[in-house]
Protein backbone atom coordinates (compact mmCIF):
# COMPACT_ATOMS: atom_id res chain seq x y z
CA UNK A 1 0.00 0.00 0.00
CA UNK A 2 1.29 3.62 -1.13
CA UNK A 3 1.56 5.68 1.89
CA UNK A 4 4.37 8.52 1.33
CA UNK A 5 3.87 11.61 -0.12
CA UNK A 6 6.68 11.75 -2.64
CA UNK A 7 7.77 14.43 -4.71
CA UNK A 8 10.23 14.42 -8.02
CA UNK A 9 12.48 17.12 -9.01
CA UNK A 10 14.13 15.18 -11.96
CA UNK A 11 13.83 11.78 -13.97
CA UNK A 12 16.91 9.51 -12.91
CA UNK A 13 18.25 12.50 -10.48
CA UNK A 14 16.29 12.83 -6.82
CA UNK A 15 12.97 11.42 -4.95
CA UNK A 16 12.39 12.51 -1.87
CA UNK A 17 9.86 10.33 0.50
CA UNK A 18 8.24 9.80 3.71
CA UNK A 19 8.95 6.24 3.54
CA UNK A 20 10.76 3.16 5.69
CA UNK A 21 12.06 1.61 2.81
CA UNK A 22 12.37 3.98 -0.44
CA UNK A 23 12.90 2.12 -3.81
CA UNK A 24 15.12 3.89 -6.58
CA UNK A 25 15.34 2.39 -9.81
CA UNK A 26 18.40 2.63 -11.01
CA UNK A 27 18.79 3.45 -14.66
CA UNK A 28 18.78 6.95 -16.82
CA UNK A 29 15.82 6.37 -18.11
CA UNK A 30 13.63 7.27 -15.08
CA UNK A 31 13.68 6.67 -11.72
CA UNK A 32 10.39 5.07 -9.64
CA UNK A 33 10.02 5.18 -5.55
CA UNK A 34 7.46 2.44 -3.65
CA UNK A 35 7.12 2.67 -0.19
CA UNK A 36 7.29 -0.58 2.02
CA UNK A 37 7.41 -1.45 5.53
CA UNK A 38 10.84 -1.55 6.89
CA UNK A 39 9.65 -3.88 10.00
CA UNK A 40 7.16 -6.09 11.12
CA UNK A 41 6.15 -3.75 13.46
CA UNK A 42 5.82 -0.38 11.96
CA UNK A 43 3.14 1.92 12.06
CA UNK A 44 2.45 4.10 9.08
CA UNK A 45 0.99 7.69 9.93
CA UNK A 46 -2.56 8.78 8.60
CA UNK A 47 -2.38 10.27 5.32
CA UNK A 48 -2.76 14.02 5.47
CA UNK A 49 -5.24 15.96 4.42
CA UNK A 50 -5.27 18.17 1.12
CA UNK A 51 -3.76 21.55 1.97
CA UNK A 52 -2.39 20.48 5.12
CA UNK A 53 1.40 21.23 6.14
CA UNK A 54 1.93 17.63 5.83
CA UNK A 55 2.25 17.27 2.46
CA UNK A 56 4.36 19.95 2.04
CA UNK A 57 8.52 18.56 2.82
CA UNK A 58 9.53 21.79 2.46
CA UNK A 59 7.08 23.61 5.28
CA UNK A 60 8.96 22.58 8.43
CA UNK A 61 11.35 25.14 10.13
CA UNK A 62 15.26 24.07 9.80
CA UNK A 63 16.79 22.94 12.58
CA UNK A 64 20.36 24.28 14.68
CA UNK A 65 20.86 21.25 16.06
CA UNK A 66 19.72 17.48 16.63
CA UNK A 67 16.97 16.97 17.98
CA UNK A 68 17.12 14.74 21.55
CA UNK A 69 15.29 11.85 20.71
CA UNK A 70 17.94 11.52 17.93
CA UNK A 71 20.73 11.63 19.55
CA UNK A 72 20.06 9.42 21.41
CA UNK A 73 18.63 6.98 19.21
CA UNK A 74 21.91 7.15 16.85
CA UNK A 75 25.40 7.57 17.93
CA UNK A 76 26.38 8.07 14.68
CA UNK A 77 24.74 11.69 15.40
CA UNK A 78 26.75 12.20 18.66
CA UNK A 79 29.96 12.25 16.44
CA UNK A 80 30.72 15.97 15.06
CA UNK A 81 29.08 16.47 11.52
CA UNK A 82 30.69 17.15 8.41
CA UNK A 83 27.72 18.66 6.54
CA UNK A 84 26.91 17.54 3.00
CA UNK A 85 29.20 18.21 -0.10
CA UNK A 86 28.84 21.73 -1.32
CA UNK A 87 27.72 20.09 -4.69
CA UNK A 88 25.04 18.86 -3.14
CA UNK A 89 23.42 21.71 -0.87
CA UNK A 90 22.87 23.36 -4.52
CA UNK A 91 21.66 20.71 -6.19
CA UNK A 92 19.16 19.95 -3.26
CA UNK A 93 18.39 23.21 -2.66
CA UNK A 94 15.83 23.96 0.25
CA UNK A 95 16.25 21.66 2.84
CA UNK A 96 13.96 18.87 3.24
CA UNK A 97 11.54 18.07 6.23
CA UNK A 98 13.67 21.03 8.12
CA UNK A 99 16.84 19.23 7.26
CA UNK A 100 19.91 20.80 8.18
CA UNK A 101 22.58 20.07 5.76
CA UNK A 102 25.82 21.51 7.11
CA UNK A 103 24.81 18.79 10.41
CA UNK A 104 25.16 15.53 8.03
CA UNK A 105 26.85 12.84 9.09
CA UNK A 106 28.64 10.50 6.27
CA UNK A 107 27.37 6.97 6.96
CA UNK A 108 30.48 4.54 7.68
CA UNK A 109 29.01 1.93 4.65
CA UNK A 110 31.21 0.07 2.28
CA UNK A 111 28.86 0.45 -1.07
CA UNK A 112 28.77 1.88 -4.20
CA UNK A 113 28.07 6.14 -3.68
CA UNK A 114 28.18 7.94 -0.76
CA UNK A 115 25.31 8.07 2.06
CA UNK A 116 24.41 10.72 5.01
CA UNK A 117 22.68 10.67 7.79
CA UNK A 118 20.66 13.69 8.29
CA UNK A 119 18.64 15.34 11.15
CA UNK A 120 15.70 17.52 10.46
CA UNK A 121 12.63 18.88 12.29
CA UNK A 122 11.11 15.53 13.90
CA UNK A 123 12.56 13.79 10.87
CA UNK A 124 15.43 12.17 9.59
CA UNK A 125 16.76 11.76 5.94
CA UNK A 126 19.17 9.40 4.45
CA UNK A 127 20.59 10.73 1.63
CA UNK A 128 22.67 9.14 -1.81
CA UNK A 129 24.91 10.07 -4.28
CA UNK A 130 26.23 7.82 -7.26
CA UNK A 131 24.55 4.87 -5.94
CA UNK A 132 25.56 1.92 -8.24
CA UNK A 133 26.70 4.32 -10.87
CA UNK A 134 24.15 6.16 -11.09
CA UNK A 135 23.90 10.00 -11.63
CA UNK A 136 21.31 11.04 -9.04
CA UNK A 137 20.83 12.37 -5.51
CA UNK A 138 18.13 10.55 -3.34
CA UNK A 139 16.70 11.28 -0.43
CA UNK A 140 14.56 8.87 1.74
CA UNK A 141 12.44 10.65 5.12
CA UNK A 142 10.88 9.86 7.92
CA UNK A 143 9.87 10.89 11.62
CA UNK A 144 11.76 10.68 14.03
CA UNK A 145 9.92 7.99 16.14
CA UNK A 146 9.68 5.13 13.62
CA UNK A 147 13.52 5.80 12.32
CA UNK A 148 14.66 5.53 16.29
CA UNK A 149 12.47 2.61 16.75
CA UNK A 150 13.62 0.33 13.49
CA UNK A 151 15.99 2.77 12.05
CA UNK A 152 15.91 3.75 8.22
CA UNK A 153 17.32 2.52 4.94
CA UNK A 154 16.87 2.69 1.04
CA UNK A 155 16.97 0.17 -1.62
CA UNK A 156 18.59 0.63 -5.41
CA UNK A 157 17.45 -2.08 -8.22
CA UNK A 158 18.33 -2.14 -11.48
CA UNK A 159 15.73 -1.69 -13.67
CA UNK A 160 13.70 -5.03 -15.15
CA UNK A 161 15.20 -5.75 -18.05
CA UNK A 162 19.42 -5.00 -17.41
CA UNK A 163 21.00 -7.88 -18.88
CA UNK A 164 22.89 -8.36 -14.87
CA UNK A 165 19.90 -7.90 -11.69
CA UNK A 166 21.26 -6.33 -9.08
CA UNK A 167 19.77 -4.70 -5.84
CA UNK A 168 21.50 -2.74 -3.09
CA UNK A 169 20.11 -2.09 0.44
CA UNK A 170 21.88 0.71 2.63
CA UNK A 171 20.55 1.22 6.65
CA UNK A 172 21.29 3.25 9.58
CA UNK A 173 20.32 0.85 12.55
CA UNK A 174 19.69 2.43 16.31
CA UNK A 175 22.11 1.73 18.86
CA UNK A 176 21.84 -1.39 20.18
CA UNK A 177 21.12 -3.16 16.53
CA UNK A 178 23.50 -6.40 15.76
CA UNK A 179 22.04 -7.65 12.49
CA UNK A 180 19.48 -6.36 9.56
CA UNK A 181 17.09 -9.05 8.43
CA UNK A 182 16.25 -8.73 4.73
CA UNK A 183 12.89 -10.26 4.23
CA UNK A 184 12.35 -11.14 0.24
CA UNK A 185 9.72 -12.96 -1.16
CA UNK A 186 10.02 -15.89 1.73
CA UNK A 187 14.00 -15.71 1.55
CA UNK A 188 15.66 -13.93 4.69
CA UNK A 189 18.34 -12.18 4.39
CA UNK A 190 20.84 -11.98 7.30
CA UNK A 191 22.89 -8.28 7.25
CA UNK A 192 25.60 -7.47 10.08
CA UNK A 193 25.60 -3.83 11.54
CA UNK A 194 28.83 -2.12 11.79
CA UNK A 195 29.57 1.05 12.94
CA UNK A 196 25.50 1.38 12.77
CA UNK A 197 24.62 0.81 9.58
CA UNK A 198 24.24 -2.34 7.02
CA UNK A 199 24.54 -2.37 3.69
CA UNK A 200 23.05 -5.60 1.50
CA UNK A 201 24.21 -5.95 -2.20
CA UNK A 202 22.98 -8.84 -4.01
CA UNK A 203 21.86 -10.07 -7.57
CA UNK A 204 17.75 -10.21 -6.37
CA UNK A 205 15.64 -7.97 -8.71
CA UNK A 206 12.92 -7.26 -6.38
CA UNK A 207 12.70 -4.74 -3.44
CA UNK A 208 12.45 -6.67 0.33
CA UNK A 209 9.38 -7.30 1.40
CA UNK A 210 9.99 -5.86 4.44
CA UNK A 211 13.05 -5.55 6.86
CA UNK A 212 13.05 -6.55 10.40
CA UNK A 213 16.38 -5.88 12.97
CA UNK A 214 17.65 -7.91 15.92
Amino acid sequence: MKVSSTVTRRICAVSLSLTLLAIVVVGCGGSTDDSRSATTKSAHAPAAKPGSRAEDPYALPVISRVQPPQLSAFALLRKPPEGLPPAMHRFLRRPIFGSNWNLARRIPVKAEGTYWLVPGNGHLCLISQGVMGGPGISATCMKTAPATAHGIAATSITPPNAPHPARLIVGVAPDGTREALVHTRGVVAAVPVRGAAFALRDSTPHPADFISLR
